[in-house]
């Protein structure tokens, strides 16, 4: 109990043995001192003398405690909640602080409201929980779902296994919302890949709890939330409805959405990760897109999932391509017990482990298999002129169509656009084709606005407002539009990448169900992958550097046998022959390049989980709170940092830093003195992260108060501008304009992908 106690402080610090050094007066007054404020506890709060209780589970209890204490002692150290001074304990007796305490618990959403469904009969179906979205029926997955919400009501853990476009995300957070209610607790944290996705599932839960009378205790959860929060302009809100704002408090919010960081670092040894704990207790967790992260990131999910098991906490996991052992990981994770079986190859499926019992439920797909015209293109990885040559072709046979064209870097993507948008102002592109660039390297501001107009051009709102669709448009992305997004493409062209991931690019094409694909004499829909030469050593490039280059090659094996495929039929045999035990797939002319990236694979996973140990805490045992041996924790990262090895990251891969790309102008006027919060928040929009690399060590000048985050001050120009001088005293230049986003001034290749 003094261990989990200590913890209020941040960290578990394993506190030195005591010398006794004999002085028989210096033990007694500390005896004496402990005894006294035992008895002052007792009197105030009128409690009969404590007893000694033991606990059947020693780690849930502690963490738990710790969380209450640092929560009991942030609220009584609060302005917020006192208005003033903050009295002595005598003080807030006379006070009757007692009642100011239900109060405020009550204003910031902690007083133990109903969760949305909390009365669940036969009469509140599904379709009554969802009833704002006006669905005629059922899909055979959510019936599925509202079954096993009834026959078990208390919940545990759930995979549901799908293809796009079965209303996974709906099927999930009703039968989440369902084990809350029955297990007596209130509220759910729905964690996404990236802060993009995150944005648009809020607006879908801001909808549902705004038709459930809850829509108060939502929060937006990640790094740019307090810029993009619906709800109200950050510095306008009362601080008492503001309390979750802090990042280490968020999870204490009744309802968030955000990315799966938030969560992961609930597992982590970061200070006050315990508080983190105690916001996911009590409420459920959902996880989507659980296939789409590295050794890394699962191993520290894997313990996430470890200690929602302990403190019985309901989990949802959600994947279109999850392979088969991969799940079994994530059960073992969960239940704590290595899991027999658990090998269904069927799809799609949904798995429920409750009480250490498994059960694995196949369901049908609601719509029947989509053929897939499949073209390879060898030689066409990273090729920006040969994938311009294939989008012009497709654009020389069609008069009408999106076309959506995915690479794995920013630079690839910059690349491909501009020679796209100068055949475009010459007339070789024909000029009634619009075009567009996506990826995460614009100001926060931009990349709002473009994100907004992919929406706008491509996802189901098209359907009943068809003007907003136009009548032909290419859009060059990255990864960003792989996950989550609800988008719909006419014809699909896309860089190689692991199978998982080009089924969920695949995915955005024909999703809705048009009433016709304007010119499409085809029946089935095409796919361009750009892949490398083939040969007996294969060059990946920077695609090498973002995916594992054996999970490449056996994607490659697989795909290059293939003319056609079939979803969602296929979508279970393509994943498990490229991410099962075998090389069989592998032609013999390419084992000597195999034997190589299967080496150099396993080395990798070996190192990203020894990585990912080092910042976790233990897992958790019944028998004791075991923290040791645990002398320091980490600090996360905060926006506007650079990761080091003193920071605890929730991914790995290449370093960035946050800056503020504000107009130089602005800054020499605005930035000089110390900055106001509405400053800031303006400045906000000009938000980016950017390769560290790219900035070579050169100094930023800093805000005041606010010297986490850096401004990196822009010239004026077309494009607009920024030097300095690295610490090898070499001119660095990065240029922008919002329609390319940020690059370095030589046009230098980088890696990163997204």
């Amino acid at each position: 109990m003094g261990l989990a106690l200590q913890g209020h402080h941040g960290s578990f610090v394993v506190p030195c043995k005591r010398v006794d050094d004999g002085s028989a007066s210096i033990n007694e007054l500390w005896k004496q001192l402990r005894l006294q404020v035992v008895e002052e506890l007792l009197r105030f709060f009128q409690m009969d003398i404590w007893k000694q209780q033991d606990f059947p589970d020693h780690s849930t209890f502690g963490m738990l405690l710790s969380g209450i204490t640092v929560l009991a002692d942030w609220i009584a150290s609060s302005e917020a909640f006192f208005g003033g001074d903050i009295p002595d304990w005598h003080q807030a007796k006379q006070k009757n602080f007692e009642v100011l305490a239900l109060q405020f618990l009550d204003q910031v959403g902690l007083s133990g409201k109903k969760p949305i469904n909390a009365e669940m009969t036969e009469e509140d179906s599904f379709l009554r929980f969802w009833r704002h979205l006006h669905l005629p029926s059922l899909r055979p997955l959510q019936a599925l779902c509202e079954q096993i919400a009834r026959s078990e009501k208390t919940g545990g853990l759930a995979i549901i296994e799908a293809p796009m476009g079965e209303g996974k995300s709906e099927a999930g957070i009703y039968l989440l919302n369902c084990w809350v209610a029955g297990s007596g607790g209130d509220g759910m944290y729905v964690a996404l890949p990236t802060a993009a996705t995150a944005n648009q599932m809020y607006s879908r839960v801001q909808e549902l709890l705004s038709n459930q009378g809850t829509e108060k205790g939502l929060r937006l959860v990640h790094g740019m939330a307090w810029l993009l929060d619906l709800q109200k302009q950050y510095w306008e809100e009362d601080e008492r409805e503001d309390w979750f704002r802090p990042k280490k408090r968020a999870l204490l919010a009744p309802y968030g959405v955000g990315t799966v960081d938030q969560a992961m670092l609930a597992a982590m040894r970061v200070k006050f990760g315990c508080l983190r704990l105690l916001g996911l207790a009590g409420k459920g967790l959902l996880i989507d897109e659980v296939h789409a992260y590295d050794t890394y990131m699962n191993t520290i999910i894997d313990q996430l999932l470890a200690w929602c098991g302990h403190l019985s906490i309901p989990v949802v996991l959600l994947s279109a391509t999850l392979p088969v052992k991969r799940r079994k990981q994530l059960l073992e994770a969960y239940g704590g017990d290595v899991i027999e079986g658990a090998v269904n190859q069927q799809y799609p499926l949904v798995t429920v482990a409750v009480d250490a019992k498994t059960c694995e439920f196949p369901v049908l797909p609601s719509r029947p298999n989509q053929e897939y015209n499949l073209r390879m293109l060898p030689g066409a990885l990273e090729n920006a002129e040969a994938i311009v040559n294939a989008v012009l072709d497709w654009a020389d046979a069609h008069d009408s169509g999106c076309a959506g064209v995915v690479v794995n870097t920013v630079y690839m993507a910059q690349q491909v656009f501009r020679k796209l948008k100068k055949l475009h102002r010459k007339g070789r592109l024909p000029s009634d084709v619009e075009l567009l660039l996506y990826h995460a390297r614009f100001t926060a501001g931009r990349r709002k606005a473009i994100e907004d107009k992919v929406l706008r051009w491509l996802d189901k709102g098209s359907l009943q407002d068809p003007a907003r669709r136009p009548k032909r448009a290419v859009l060059v992305a990255t990864q960003v539009v792989e996950q989550s997004l609800d988008i719909d493409f006419d014809v699909l062209f896309t860089e190689l990448a692991p199978i998982d991931l080009l089924l969920q690019r695949i995915g955005r094409l024909w999703r809705h169900e048009r009433p016709r694909r304007l010119n499409h004499a085809e029946s089935k829909a095409n796919v361009s992958i750009f892949a490398p030469e083939i040969a007996e050593r294969f060059y990946w490039g920077k695609t090498g550097a973002v995916y594992e280059p054996l999970v490449l090659l056996k994607t490659l094996a697989v795909l290059q046998k293939r003319n056609q495929f079939q979803l969602p039929q296929d979508f279970r045999p393509l994943i498990e022959s490229v991410y099962d035990d075998e090389i069989a797939n592998v032609p013999d002319e390419w084992l000597y390049s195999l034997a190589s990236v299967r080496e150099e694979y396993r080395k990798n996973q070996v190192e990203q989980q020894q990585r990912a140990r080092e910042s976790l805490y233990p897992k958790p045992l019944k028998s004791e709170l075991a923290v040791t041996p645990i002398f320091a924790v980490n600090e996360e990262v905060s926006e506007g940092e650079v990761s080091s090895h003193l920071h605890a990251v929730t991914r790995i891969g290449s370093e960035t830093r946050s800056v503020l790309a504000v107009p130089k102008d602005e800054w020499e006027r605005v930035g000089q003195g110390l900055v106001s919060h509405e400053q800031l928040h303006h400045w906000m929009k000009y938000h980016v992260s950017l390769p560290e690399k790219w900035l070579s060590g050169c100094e930023l000048p800093a805000l005041k108060p606010y010297r986490q985050w850096s401004v990196m001050p822009m010239h004026p120009g077309s494009p607009s501008f920024w030097e300095g001088t690295s610490k090898g005293g070499n001119v660095i230049r990065i240029e922008y304009d919002d329609e390319l986003g940020f690059r370095l001034g030589k046009e230098e290749p980088n890696a990163t992908s997204l």
